[in-house]
């Protein structure tokens, strides 16, 4: 079995170059000369799970789940300015902020609005409620792409930490998987995710390892946010070397209407540039608070935006401009993947988010031996005789490559 690296090494470099020349020429202005890459729509705030490293249990305003002609207006005016600005394949619209999408009843028709507009559909999930009738739906819809965050598989950390069981979530997981395969689908392409929270780093190897197995498309492993203070994870500001990416490369916008760059911020009060429910989205992206909270990222002053004092985003160099710019060769590379073994690991400083979030599939010649495989876990996940992590490493040894063993918890 072998992953799906290849690409097309002149379009490549192309690529960078053009994206250097723009970075370059953007200089870091408060004005920003692209438009965002990475829009994240909250659909819902209601979800399944109460994870101890998610604010959402913490949250403070209202809950609520965004109407959808809202949604058809934000939408509408993302590609006016996508338009515009002569630049639509690089940006992609995430169907989240804070919640599980999947509970909002209008996904289905969300998801037809954003491909009505050719734009490039994500959906992140935790995959606790995926019936079967929702497999159906997401696997005809037209989505381009999912992220399903699985966080742990270790069974009793699952219990702790998410507040429930791990066989019926990872059957729900498994069983998407199994069905894009006996359908032979290539999108939506699907990434699984977890987060390395304090003591989870020993079971990171044989999340991937196992995923890897049964021909998920990425695996991405990703760094544990504070979310504006709200989690109690220790930082230390002096690490804040570089400034933060997310006011020129995203926007995210509240089930009301309101917009920020800050993503991890739950609230938004302090953060808030505009609300697109009253003015068009293309306005608020380079409006005067949009500026002056990019000249005070960039110089670092702090005292000039006061929500950056207490995020740990850009201790972590994915989050500091000059390494998440090049990374955005991928957005332009979709159908692509990118080998590892022939990159320059000094020069992309995050190459697991540049694997993660391109847009190809897992070669199909593997999908029929994974179908097996799959039919083996959830056989055994169903007869609730054993641990989820023994069945992983054991499949692992089996019919992994042999090439790293896991340690055992």
């Amino acid at each position: 079995m072998r992953l799906n690296h290849e690409i097309d090494e002149i379009a490549y470099h192309h690529e960078k170059k053009v994206l250097e020349a723009m970075w370059f020429d953007s200089d870091a202005k408060p004005i920003c000369p692209f438009p965002p890459r990475g829009i994240w729509i909250e659909i819902t705030t209601y979800c399944t799970l109460n994870c101890k490293f998610c604010a959402h249990q913490t949250m403070k305003r209202p809950k609520g789940e965004m109407d959808i002609g809202l949604f058809k207006k934000i939408i509408k005016d993302i590609s006016k300015m996508l338009d515009d600005f002569g630049d639509r394949e690089m940006t992609e619209i995430a169907l989240t902020r804070w919640g599980e999408p999947l509970m909002n009843k209008n996904l289905e028709q969300f998801i037809k609005i954003v491909k009505d507009h050719g734009l490039y559909a994500y959906l992140p999930t935790n995959g606790t409620i995926m019936t079967e009738k929702q497999r159906d739906m997401l696997l005809g819809s037209g989505l381009d792409k999912m992220n399903i965050s699985v966080d742990t598989i270790h069974d009793e950390r699952h219990q702790e930490v998410m507040g429930i069981p791990i066989h019926k979530r990872l059957i729900n997981i498994l069983s998407l998987f199994r069905e894009r395969f006996v359908r032979g689908v290539e999108k939506p392409v699907i990434e699984v995710s977890m987060v390395k929270y304090p003591g989870y780093e020993r079971e990171i190897e044989l999340f991937k390892q196992f995923f890897e197995v049964i021909s998920a498309d990425r695996t991405n492993v990703g760094d544990c946010f504070n979310l504006m203070g709200t989690v109690d994870i220790d930082f230390d500001p002096d690490n804040k070397t570089a400034p933060c990416i997310n006011p020129w490369y995203c926007i995210g916008i509240y089930w009301d209407g309101r917009c920020n760059f800050c993503l991890q911020d739950p609230e938004g009060d302090e953060t808030c540039i505009g609300n697109c429910a009253e003015v068009p989205l293309y306005e608020i992206w380079n409006n005067k608070e949009a500026q002056r909270i990019r000249e005070a990222v960039w110089k670092g002053d702090y005292d000039k935006f006061l929500p950056c004092k207490k995020c740990n985003v850009n201790v972590y160099r994915r989050y500091q401009q000059k390494p998440f710019f090049e990374a955005f060769v991928n957005y332009a590379q979709r159908m692509r993947s990118l080998d590892p073994s022939r990159i320059n690991l000094s020069e992309y400083t995050y190459l697991t988010h540049l694997q993660s979030i391109v847009s190809g599939s897992m070669i199909k010649k593997n999908w029929k031996r994974s179908i097996g495989i799959i039919d083996e876990v959830i056989i055994r996940l169903k007869s609730g005789r054993e641990r989820f992590f023994d069945i992983a490493q054991s499949i692992v040894d089996t019919y992994g490559t042999g090439e790293k063993k896991c340690t055992k918890l």
